[in-house]
């Protein structure tokens, strides 16, 4: 079991289409059916049913696809460590954000990128746990998050950079804004969207912590389908405060709802065992910026 195969059947997983999966990669479609049925042969089960009309995930299929993204990412990994060995790692620096910490990094790695434009940058946004993941072993050499995540690795050190204040979001017709204010302050009766459940996640602790009266919690992955089920009106959200700019003129934003604010530092995380040339270099724009 290989990249490319996973590579392969992700798409057609996702399509449920081989002529599709072609299409999204670029290649014939009998390059395709062979390289499903080479995995299907590596693992001895059909993943596939297939016919005439229409293709279908088989039981083993749909596992597979339920857990292939992760097997992609650990490809991914394997990959970037071998890659370090063969360059010149203080000519480079590799960066992973949690899915709202965009905007608290914008500011130092312009400033970064405008100094030492010579030091190749790339940025991955991931989610918390994954962010974790990789700082821990080393693939990431800054990792942009909650202090919850660097305090997670034991061998990490961080710089603080701003303390984030959380926001209400919700669509100008919200059911929430016909509220009296003392049961807008406990978000009563509101269906909360937030990031999926997971130890680093703040939002859903906090609320029931401090016996808020929601009625429900709904999860997404990233910032842009959380901030496109509060334009559809599938509930409220809370967000941190650096990402008022990038929320719509549709949705109304209120930073002092809450009855008990929350609160979240983000830091910049990063390995001292294995800190660079560039590391050192970034952190001092993030000093720079936020005066830390």
């Amino acid at each position: 079991m290989d990249e490319i195969k996973l590579k392969y059947f992700a798409s057609v997983a996702r399509h449920l289409s081989f002529t599709k999966a072609a299409e999204d990669l670029h290649v014939v479609q009998s390059t395709i059916s062979k390289q499903i049925s080479a995995l299907e042969a590596d693992l001895g089960v059909k993943l596939f049913n297939r016919d005439h009309q229409r293709v279908t995930l088989t039981a083993a299929g749909a596992r597979l696809a339920s857990d292939v993204d992760e097997y992609l990412e650990q490809y991914r990994t394997i990959n970037e460590r071998v890659r370090r060995l063969y360059i010149e790692i203080d000519q480079r620096l590799q960066i992973g954000m949690g899915p709202l910490e965009f905007a608290v990094l914008a500011p130092p790695l312009k400033l970064f990128v405008s100094r030492w434009p010579t030091i190749e940058v790339s940025c991955t946004v991931y989610t918390y746990q994954r962010l974790v993941r990789h700082l821990r072993a080393g693939t990431v050499d800054i990792a942009v998050g909650p202090v919850t995540c660097a305090s997670d690795v034991s061998d990490a050190a961080y710089l603080p950079l701003r303390q984030e204040n959380w926001v209400v979001a919700a669509a100008q017709d919200s059911p929430l804004w016909s509220l009296p204010p003392e049961s807008q302050s406990v978000l009563e009766g509101q269906n909360v969207i937030t990031l999926f459940e997971n130890m680093f996640e703040p939002v859903k602790p906090h609320c029931i912590k401090n016996d808020f009266r929601q009625a429900a919690f709904s999860h997404c992955t990233y910032f842009a389908p959380i901030i496109t089920m509060v334009r559809a009106g599938c509930g409220v959200s809370l967000l941190p405060d650096s990402l008022c700019e990038s929320i719509p003129h549709d949705v109304i934003v209120r930073p002092d709802l809450l009855r008990v604010p929350l609160k979240q530092d983000v830091v910049a995380s990063y390995r001292p065992d294995l800190c660079n040339t560039a590391v050192e270099h970034f952190l001092d724009c993030c000093r720079e910026i936020y005066g830390q």
